[in-house]
């Protein structure tokens, strides 16, 4: 019991240890590299809880790994606990060597690695389903050990194992959940932080982020950078005309529109209200102006749906500036596209400016 209880501590710790490395990652891969490093995370912890295993005689051992072949189980599906048994069934062959006990073990992994994979997919809560991978594996185990050694010692190392493994396992799942909750929510936040509500683009934080990290990391190594400074034209009779919900999904499809017609790479935001920008890094004049251009007669072409299905034509103004084309100061950036900006409303709306 006393190393049974060692095994739930390593257990636990892994579980702390990966929420929080969770929690500070940044880059998101695509879910299936997601499930793959589940699998892979689960299956190396298995290999630590087997190497503190307990040994019941020369070739058999006793741990809790079937607990993080669950972990990956619920919560990267059957891609991440086949990943995860594969990596336990390899680690006890390599481990110990090639023996009838490795080799029996490895099947039954692989075996509970498909169990667990067609219980994912029932339609009951996660601490149901816990259960029921826990239930499935014991009498397994049972009649690994017993075939190895004895129906004695079979017997007596089930029920020890029976009697952690239950509470740990709901523990385990509830702790799994708890954290994948908490970083959901960290994710969310940190979106938030980011994210304009309305317009799904990035918000006047996220731009003055993005300004900044060009003059700590971009700026000294003489890279361009040029801006656009887009301003939805009359607007305002929008919002007088058909009302707020109608300005609303404007701003919306033009976010949407901006999105398209700039480069993947460009930072698109929502400066306020109806100020627009993008970044554009890297980008020589010439495309700079291309750029703005395209985007400024996509508006104009557009027709834009109001929420009672009627369609508007708007246009709007750019002012465009550029490190080091048309500014010698990175910090005259944004004025000088601002000045940009003033000249394009001046004369008559719906054109780009460069002052």
């Amino acid at each position: 019991m006393e190393d049974l209880i060692f095994h739930t501590s390593l257990i636990l710790s892994y579980l702390f240890l990966t929420g929080f490395l969770m929690s500070w990652r940044e880059q998101a891969f695509s879910p299936f590299i997601n499930r793959i490093l589940i699998g892979v995370s689960c299956g190396m912890m298995g290999i630590v809880l087997m190497y503190f295993s307990i040994e019941i005689s020369e070739n058999v051992i006793l741990d809790l790994r079937h607990l993080v072949l669950i972990i990956a189980a619920l919560f990267g599906g059957p891609v991440s606990a086949m990943v995860a048994a594969v990596c336990i069934a390899s680690g006890r062959i390599l481990m110990f060597g090639v023996n009838e006990a490795a080799l029996l073990v490895a099947a039954l992994f692989l075996i509970l690695g498909a169990v667990y994979s067609w219980i994912t997919r029932l339609r009951f809560s996660n601490y149901v389903k816990g259960f029921l991978m826990n239930v499935v594996t014991l009498p397994l185990i049972f009649l690994t050990i017993q075939h190895l050694v004895d129906m004695k010692q079979g017997f007596v190392s089930t029920m020890y194992l029976t009697l952690l493994s239950i509470p740990v396992g709901f523990l385990t799942v509830a702790l799994s959940l708890y954290l994948h909750r908490y970083n959901e929510l960290v994710k969310m936040y940190k979106q938030q932080a980011n994210v304009d509500f309305l317009t799904e683009l990035n918000n006047v934080r996220k731009f003055d982020d993005e300004m900044n990290l060009y003059k700590k990391y971009k700026l000294p190594k003489g890279e361009r950078l040029s801006i656009l400074l887009i301003d939805i034209d009359h607007f305002k009779q929008v919002n007088d005309t058909y009302g707020h919900e109608a300005g609303d999904a404007v701003l919306r499809q033009l976010g949407q529109l901006l999105k398209e017609n700039s480069r993947k790479e460009d930072i698109v935001s929502r400066n306020g209200g109806e100020e627009f920008s993008v970044l554009l890094h890297r980008c020589p004049l010439d495309l700079v102006q291309d750029i703005a251009e395209r985007v400024r007669k996509a508006v104009e072409s557009h027709p834009f749906e109001l929420p009672d299905g009627r369609l508007i034509h708007m246009t709007i103004s750019i002012g465009i500036a550029s490190y080091p084309d048309t500014v010698q100061h990175i910090d005259s950036l944004y004025k000088e596209a601002d000045e940009g900006l003033y000249q394009a409303k001046h004369h008559g709306r719906n054109r780009v400016c460069m002052n």
